[in-house]
């Protein structure tokens, strides 16, 4: 299992989710060179699926993004990995799977990356989308979700919020941008270090 910190992999030991000998301790990673800032196109949000029929669209929190885009007339929100049939607000923007070079232009040129899930691991668009300089609004349910945009993003318990107010209070970052934190949380060398743990306790 990939973890952001110990603290999660305490959590989850308290209730039960994982076996103590099944834990090896890591982060994600995404390629930093891949996802960049770029020219930035303001009031634009961008939320990462898959978002198909079904269950899944509760657990992606298909419902709290109609309610954020409806709140928020003056943003454009650009939603990647949408099925055909799928119906949004004006505001919304829907994509099909895109390759990983495209996902990397929409998401440079964002100011809000969304993770509004009820369910998650460690999502990868969240942190390509810090990556490439947007500022995270994510959701109250999900532990590493949460931690990952600790001191540079916005957990939102209401899904009527104004994202000018919220850009704007993140207008200057106290410590570190999302792409400095996501780079210093999210390494390679981490990730390659956790996946020879994992090996060497196949053996």
């Amino acid at each position: 299992a990939s973890f952001v910190t110990e603290d999660l992999v305490t959590r989850s030991l308290r209730n039960g989710h994982v076996l103590p000998r099944s834990i090896h301790v890591g982060p994600t990673w995404v390629p930093e060179d891949v996802f960049i800032p770029l020219e930035m196109d303001l009031r634009t949000a961008a939320f990462v699926g898959p978002f198909d029929p079904g269950k899944r669209m509760s657990l992606k929190g298909w419902d709290r993004l109609v309610s954020l885009a409806s709140a928020n007339p003056d943003w454009t929100f650009r939603v990647i990995g949408s099925y055909d049939g799928l119906v949004a607000g004006p505001n919304v923007v829907l994509y099909p799977y895109l390759p990983e070079t495209v996902v990397a232009r929409i998401l440079g040129r964002t100011q809000v990356i969304l993770n509004l899930s009820r369910e998650e691991g460690m999502p990868n668009s969240l942190i390509e989308g810090m990556l490439a300089g947007a500022l995270p609004v994510v959701g109250p349910d999900v532990w590493s979700v949460i931690e990952a945009v600790q001191g540079v993003g916005e957990v939102i318990w209401d899904f009527d919020v104004s994202l000018d107010v919220a850009v704007a209070r993140w207008a200057v970052f106290p410590d570190e941008s999302p792409r400095e934190r996501a780079l210093r949380l999210f390494r390679r060398e981490d990730r390659v270090d956790l996946l020879r743990r994992v090996v060497e306790a196949l053996r």
